[in-house]
């Protein structure tokens, strides 16, 4: 009867220090896994397909804002250089970085929001993407919130980061962060263009 009991015992603590090793081995492999391996999605998602813009601007502006954007953490007051196209920007330039917008539909019929964006630092590398969220309606159709999608990516091209950010309407600036994996570098998209931006 008691070697019966060692060996219940033996077989019991055995059985524990597997689970407990392959438990273990399991949450440091998930903590240790890229956000791209978590998150299934083909990238890059505008950059191939619109770089051409990155010289279809019209018209080049300088713009100084004296209201500080919620994520923005520069220098005040924010000088940006805005490439213009027919009606809305194509671009943002913030000296180390420049975002890319995209428009699929004509912006007024989209409240001229952008409907994504892609960011480039100086030398040339892709470090963010990012997507247009159905807009956020109260009342009578009135405008009050934009959400967009972001994507951001390290030095060997692999996501680092997501999250949805709801844009205030009409300043167009970044309020709020949520459904935050990974870890951000910097901030990108505290500014997006909306009408009259």
């Amino acid at each position: 009867m008691k070697t019966k009991w060692v060996l219940f015992s033996i077989i019991s603590i055995s059985v524990f220090v597997v689970f407990a090793f392959s438990y273990n081995w399991q949450q440091n492999r998930l903590q240790q896994q890229p956000v791209a391996e978590i998150e299934e999605k083909l990238t890059p998602i505008w950059y191939g397909t619109y770089k051409e813009r990155e010289e279809a601007s019209i018209l080049i502006d300088e713009k100084l804002l004296n209201r500080r954007p919620t994520f923005y953490q520069g220098q005040m007051p924010l000088k940006f250089k805005v490439a213009k196209g027919e009606n809305h920007p194509l671009s943002y330039s913030f000296g180390d970085f420049q975002n890319f917008f995209i428009y699929h539909s004509a912006p007024e019929l989209n409240y001229g929001i952008a409907e994504g964006a892609y960011t480039i630092d100086k030398s040339g590398r892709l470090v963010a993407e990012a997507r247009l969220q159905p807009l956020i309606f109260v009342g009578n159709r009135q405008l009050i919130g934009i959400i967009i999608e972001e994507f951001h990516y390290g030095l060997d091209g692999e996501l680092i980061f997501k999250c949805e950010s709801r844009i205030d309407y009409p300043f167009g600036f970044k309020r709020t962060e949520t459904n935050v994996v990974g870890k951000k570098e910097r901030d990108y998209y505290f500014l997006w263009p909306v009408k009259n931006s």
